[in-house]
C-alpha cells in the first residue's frame, strides 16, 4: 500500500472522531467537566493577581533562636520558681496589693489569707527574684514557634510581680524601705525579660508587668520614709532598667516568625477561620486552596510585616500611617524589599480570614509599645516630683519648675505629633472604688503626669482607656465624699 493511501485512511478515521467530539450532547458534558475542573484553579490564580512575590523578610534561624548560658538566662530560675510555686486551692487575691497602691492603702489592708499565701510562696519567690538579677533572658525559640505555642511561665511573671508589690507593703510597714525597693527593682527587671527575644503575647506581658510595677513605684517614692538618696538611686536603677527594652521591630520580627510557621501547617491555618464562616470541616482543605493558601497567606504576611519594619522603630510622629485599619505605613519608595502598596495590600488581608487573624493586632501591639514609652517618661516625672517635694517642701506645681534643677528640659511627649507637645501634668482626682453601689463616692486628689494616648489631641489627663497614657501621684490631703448621680 503506497504512503499516500495510508494517510488518506488515517485522516478518513480522524474526521468522524472530530465530528463525533463536537456532537452538542458530547461536547457539552466536556465543556463542563473541563470548566468543573479549570473554574477552581483560575479562581486561585486571581486570588495572586497584584500581588508581587516578596522574598522571606526574616530568616528564623538568624532572628528566632537565642543560645544564652543556663546561669545567664532568667528563664532558668523563673521555670523553677513556676514549679515551685504553692497550689491554691480556692481564690486567693494575690492583686491585693496593686489594689492597695492604687487607692493609696498599706499592708493593713491586705486580707489575712493573702498573707498566709504570701508567706508559703516565700521559696519561689526567692528564686524568682534570683532571675530579676540577669540582664537576659529567653524563654522559647520564636523559631519553634506558632500561634498555638502555650507560655505557661511567662504568664507566671504576673503573680510573680503581683506577689512583689505585697513583699513591697509589708517591707514598707515595717520601716525597710531598701528593701521595699529591691522587690520593686525586681518586678520592674522581670518586665524587661518577657518578651526580649519572644512573640507579642510576650511582651504584652511585659508591658502589662511595667504599668503595674510603675504605679507601684510612684506609691514607694511617695513615701515620706523614702530619702532623697534613695529616690535618686532609683531613678538611676528605672533608667537603666528600661535601656534593657527590646526594640519594637524584634517584636515584629518574631511575630513574622510566628505566622509563617502556623501557615506551614494546613491544620493549624484552619483552626484561625472564624466558626462562623460555616465551612464544614472536611471541606476546608478544599477551601484554602480556592483562597490560594498556603502561599498567598505567606506572601500577604510578609508584605504586611515588611511594612511594619520600616517604620516601628521611628518616632509616631516620623511615620507615616495610610490605613489605620491594620496600622500600615505610605511607602517613601526607598524600601528594601519594595512595598506593596497599602490599600491593595489591606484589601487583599481582608479578603483572607486566615491572614487577617494573624495580623489584625499588630498594630495595637506597637501601639502598646509607644504607650509603654510614654508610661516610663511619666515615672521618671514622678521621681523626679518626688526628688523636688523632698528638696522645697511641695511638690511643683508644673513640670516647668524641674528645669534646669532637675532635667534639662521639659521631656517630649513620644506620641506627641511635633516636637513642641511636651509631657503634661494636671491636678484631678482619684475615686476609690467600692463594693458598695449605694455608698458615696470618695475621691482623693491627685497629679496626674502624662502624655497623649490612643486619642489624638490632650485629653486633660484622661487615663482611661489610654485617652491620655501616665501615672497619679495621690496626694496627701485627706479624701472627700460625693453624692453618686442618680439615674433615672
Amino acid at each position: 500500500m503506497s504512503e499516500a493511501t495510508t494517510d488518506s485512511i488515517s485522516d478518513s478515521r480522524k474526521f468522524p472522531i472530530l465530528l463525533w467530539l463536537l456532537r452538542p450532547v458530547v461536547a457539552i458534558p466536556l465543556v463542563i467537566m473541563v470548566l468543573i475542573v479549570a473554574a477552581p484553579i483560575v479562581y486561585r490564580s486571581m486570588q495572586f493577581r497584584g500581588i508581587p512575590p516578596i522574598d522571606p523578610i526574616v530568616d528564623p534561624e538568624v532572628d528566632g533562636r537565642v543560645v544564652l548560658p543556663v546561669d545567664e538566662n532568667a528563664f532558668t530560675f523563673y521555670r523553677r520558681a513556676s514549679g515551685m510555686h504553692p497550689v491554691v486551692s480556692g481564690s486567693i487575691a494575690d492583686g491585693a496589693g496593686v489594689a492597695a497602691i492604687d487607692r493609696g492603702e498599706n499592708w493593713s489592708v491586705v486580707p489575712s489569707d493573702v498573707r498566709d499565701h504570701l508567706e508559703k510562696c516565700q521559696s519561689a519567690l526567692g528564686t524568682w527574684k534570683l532571675g530579676t538579677e540577669v540582664d537576659d533572658g529567653h524563654y522559647l525559640d520564636v523559631a519553634d514557634f506558632d500561634y498555638s505555642t502555650l507560655l505557661p511561665v511567662v504568664q507566671d511573671l504576673r503573680r510573680f510581680s503581683r506577689l512583689a508589690v505585697l513583699q513591697m507593703l509589708r517591707c514598707q510597714d515595717e520601716g525597710k524601705t531598701d528593701e521595699a525597693w529591691g522587690w520593686l527593682r525586681a518586678s520592674l527587671r522581670s518586665s524587661r525579660h518577657a518578651g526580649k527575644h519572644g512573640v507579642a503575647i510576650e511582651r504584652l506581658v511585659g508591658t502589662s508587668i511595667h504599668n503595674q510595677t510603675a504605679r507601684a513605684i510612684v506609691h514607694w517614692a511617695a513615701q515620706n520614709e523614702v530619702s532623697s538618696e534613695q529616690l535618686s538611686e532609683a531613678l538611676a536603677d528605672v533608667r537603666e532598667i528600661y535601656r534593657l527594652t527590646p526594640a519594637t521591630s524584634a517584636t515584629m520580627k518574631a511575630e513574622a516568625i510566628l505566622a509563617a510557621n502556623t501557615l506551614k501547617d494546613p491544620h493549624k491555618s484552619s483552626l484561625l477561620l472564624p466558626k462562623s464562616s460555616g465551612i464544614p470541616h472536611g471541606l476546608m482543605r478544599a477551601y484554602l486552596f480556592l483562597k490560594g493558601d498556603p502561599e498567598l497567606g505567606r506572601e500577604l504576611t510578609r508584605h504586611v510585616f515588611a511594612n511594619y519594619l520600616s517604620q516601628c522603630d521611628l518616632r509616631p510622629s516620623d511615620r507615616v500611617l495610610a490605613i489605620a485599619r491594620l496600622g500600615l505605613y505610605r511607602p517613601t519608595g526607598k524600601e528594601v524589599p519594595h512595598l506593596m502598596d497599602p490599600a491593595r495590600l489591606s484589601d487583599a488581608v481582608m479578603n483572607s480570614p486566615i491572614v487577617w487573624h494573624l495580623v489584625a493586632a499588630q498594630g495595637q501591639i506597637i501601639m502598646a509599645c509607644d504607650l509603654e514609652r510614654s508610661c516610663q517618661t511619666a515615672l521618671d516625672l514622678c521621681i523626679l516630683f518626688e526628688m523636688y517635694r523632698r528638696q522645697h517642701g511641695d511638690y511643683p506645681e508644673s513640670i516647668n519648675a524641674l528645669v534646669p534643677e532637675f532635667v534639662a528640659e521639659v521631656p517630649r511627649d513620644w506620641l506627641g505629633t511635633s516636637t513642641s507637645e511636651k509631657m503634661l501634668c494636671v491636678s484631678g482626682k482619684k475615686e476609690l472604688t467600692s463594693d458598695d453601689p449605694n455608698a458615696p463616692i470618695v475621691v482623693r486628689p491627685c497629679l496626674i503626669i502624662y502624655g497623649r494616648g490612643r486619642v489624638a489631641g490632650d485629653g486633660g489627663g484622661d487615663l482611661s482607656y489610654d485617652n491620655d497614657v501616665g501615672l497619679r501621684i495621690l496626694l496627701p490631703h485627706a479624701v472627700r465624699e460625693e453624692e453618686r448621680p442618680k439615674l433615672n
